[in-house]
């Protein structure tokens, strides 16, 4: 009788802790594809950032043309609680591209996920639109510009 609390204890903890370290839950992507104007020396990095409903996720690419593609992927997992179990309804809110290249200013774009990308099947979200960033030199005044072509 003595050692039914700890054995209680000890089958509460398993029960409350394991599981949410193999989550049940599937995964999911988001592609970004697009073009850069005004590539120096053609070699640019590109940080792509998905900003989920819990934390967010980060993917960088190294490209060496004016055309990318990336995509990023990322875990609908949220919390997990024993009594009913996995929360698989962590989805993408928007999505954050910086482009930095030698010589140019950096630029940043965000999208949101419902007014920008689409569904193609479950849990994988492309962009309408291919991005198109162009680069300023470091020296020009203003901001860089960057706008989603046809």
């Amino acid at each position: 009788m003595r050692y039914l609390g700890p054995l209680l204890l000890s089958l509460f903890s398993v029960l409350a802790f394991s599981p949410s370290a193999v989550s049940q839950c599937t995964e999911g992507s988001v592609r970004v594809t697009g073009r850069i104007e005004n590539l120096a020396g053609g070699r640019a990095r590109i940080d792509v950032t998905v900003l989920l409903k819990k934390g967010e996720t980060k993917s960088t690419s190294m490209v060496t043309g004016p055309d990318f593609s990336i995509e990023v992927p990322f875990s609908t997992f949220r919390s997990y609680f024993f009594l009913w179990g996995h929360r698989c309804d962590n989805a993408p809110i928007s999505v954050m591209v910086k482009v930095i290249s030698s010589g140019k200013k950096p630029v940043l774009e965000n999208s949101t996920i419902k007014d920008n990308f689409r569904m193609d099947g479950a849990l994988h979200y492309t962009l309408w639109k291919n991005l198109v960033v162009r680069l300023e030199d470091e020296d020009s005044n203003g901001r860089p510009k960057s706008k989603l072509a046809p």
